[in-house]
Order: C-alpha cells, then sequence, then structure tokens
C-alpha cells in the first residue's frame, strides 16, 4: 500500500475529514488531497507530525517504495523562510530582466525602424533577426523567472521543474549567442557557446538524475556563470573607459549588462541552494530504501 492509501485509511479510521487532518497539521486542505493521491509527499516533519497525530510509526507510514521518489516529488525548498527567499529571487531577477528590456527596448526599436528604412530583401531580414535576438531572449528570460516565481509561491519546484526553468533560462542565452556567432562571424562567440552548453549540461544532470550526486560540480559551474559575468562587465567598462568613448549609448549598454549580471547571480545562488536541499534529500532516500 502507497503513502497516499495509508494515510487515507488511518485517518478514515481515526474518524477525520481532511479538514480536520490539515487543520491540526497548519495545511490546507488541498495539501492533505494531494499528498492522499500521490501527487506529493509532505516534508519530514510533516510526516512525523501525522505519524504521532495518528499514533503510528513512520516505517508504518511510509514504505521503502514510497522513499523512492521522495525527493522527485517533493519541493527543493521545503522551509516556509527559505521558501519566500525563494520566491524573492525569482522576482527580483525577473524584474531585472523587465528593467533591462525597458532601458533595451528604445534602442532595439530605433535600429529596426531604421533597418526597415535603409534595408530590403536579405539584408533587412538578417537585420531584423539580429535585432529581435537581441531582445526576444530577454522576453522569455523575464517569462520564465516569473513562471518560477508562482509555482515558487505555490511550492511546486521540484528538481524537474528547476531543471526546465534552468534549461530555459540558459538556452534561451545559447540561442542568441549562437545567432550572434553566425551574425558577426566571430569565433569568440562559439567558445561562450560551447562553455554555456557544457555548464547548462551539467545541471540539468545533476536536477535530472534521480540517483544521489554530489552537487560540487554544480556549485563550480554556478560560481563560473557568475564570474563570468561580472568579469565580463569589467572588461567591457575597461575597454570603453580606455577608449574614452563615454557617452548616452554607453551608459545605456552598461546599465543593462549590470542588470543582466545582477539577474545571474541571482539565479546562480540560488540554483546552488536548490542543488544542496535536492542533495540532502537524495542521500536520505538512499538510506530509506
Amino acid at each position: 500500500m502507497e503513502f497516499g492509501e495509508k494515510l487515507k485509511s488511518l485517518r478514515e479510521e481515526k474518524g477525520m475529514t481532511q479538514q480536520t487532518l490539515a487543520d491540526h497539521l497548519y495545511v490546507t486542505r488541498q495539501a492533505v488531497s494531494k499528498w492522499e493521491c500521490g501527487a506529493r509527499f509532505p516534508d519530514l516533519m510533516t510526516t512525523k507530525k501525522i505519524a504521532d497525530y495518528l499514533q503510528v510509526s513512520i516505517d508504518e507510514l511510509v514504505s521503502g517504495d514510497d522513499w523512492k521518489d521522495f525527493a522527485e516529488k517533493q519541493p527543493a525548498i521545503e522551509n516556509e523562510t527559505t521558501g519566500r527567499l525563494q520566491t524573492a529571487y525569482y522576482t527580483i531577477a525577473a524584474i531585472l530582466m523587465m528593467i533591462k528590456l525597458y532601458v533595451k527596448s528604445p534602442e532595439i526599436l530605433h535600429e529596426i525602424i531604421s533597418n526597415i528604412t535603409h534595408y530590403s530583401g536579405l539584408s533587412l531580414v538578417l537585420d531584423l533577426t539580429y535585432s529581435l535576438c537581441q531582445i526576444l531572449p530577454d522576453i522569455a528570460i523575464a517569462i520564465i523567472l516569473l513562471y518560477a516565481a508562482n509555482q515558487s509561491i505555490k511550492r511546486n519546484l521540484g528538481p524537474k521543474m528547476i531543471a526546465s526553468i534552468i534549461g530555459t533560462y540558459m538556452g534561451s542565452q545559447i540561442l542568441f549567442y549562437s545567432y550572434i556567432c553566425l551574425y558577426t562571424k566571430n569565433a569568440n562567440q562559439l567558445f561562450i557557446i560551447i562553455a554555456q552548453l557544457l555548464c547548462l549540461g551539467s545541471i540539468m544532470h545533476f536536477f535530472k538524475t534521480k540517483t544521489q550526486r554530489n552537487p560540487l560540480f554544480v556549485y563550480i559551474v554556478c560560481c563560473i556563470q557568475i564570474l563570468a559575468a561580472f568579469g565580463s562587465d569589467v572588461y567591457y567598462t575597461l575597454i570603453i573607459y580606455i577608449k574614452g568613448s563615454v557617452n548616452h549609448y554607453f551608459l545605456l549598454q552598461s546599465a543593462y549588462c549590470n542588470l543582466n549580471t545582477i539577474a545571474i547571480a541571482c539565479i546562480m545562488c540560488l540554483t546552488m541552494m536548490q542543488a544542496k536541499l535536492v542533495s540532502q534529500k537524495r542521500k536520505l532516500q538512499a538510506k530509506k530504501v
């Protein structure tokens, strides 16, 4: 018998409704319903409270089979305070991306109008695509970050969903760099694309693989992403100052580069925290199965 069936059976034996159990545990009735239908497991502290309230041991309530998918069905962050921090990180990153879009959009719009006025045929298509590729990935990232914040509030951010969010976020950047590489024929961009693909692959592999893995490589990848973002900002600023090209255009470029860097730092710090907690759950799961 699975956890949800056991919980329902024991609850009904005690003559309790889902609402009665929910009130005792300080959760919603919908949460109890999800536990009973197998959509989600309660966290460890709540499981212990359920066992105590129903007067059974945790081992009676949760079998070895139930532990197999424990880490994957649980939200990565269960603590309420840390969960709020997670939501705040995603929200801040989304707001920063939207501010970046606000700063960047007039310049891109002017560029698009100029291209339509001065070019035609294939040149126009290429230039328009280049202009759109500078803004569409940021729109996609802002949307996925808002979605992530919403799912964080609902406590639905398990390892698979985290992998999907990171995949969309980094995938959008990789598509942008790929088109820039093709458009400018700049070989340096190719190295960035390869590095981004390796980073994305390692993070996705950690969150998608159900077995216990050391999150150290995820920490290293996230730190590299943060350092690369800050390093790129510093390099760009120094080059402009050395050339003496400080103007309105530079200030705009610097502003949205800095916003992007802070957003990356927020997301990567959050990813490291999520990886640590997922690793701990999988370690516990491995001991119980």
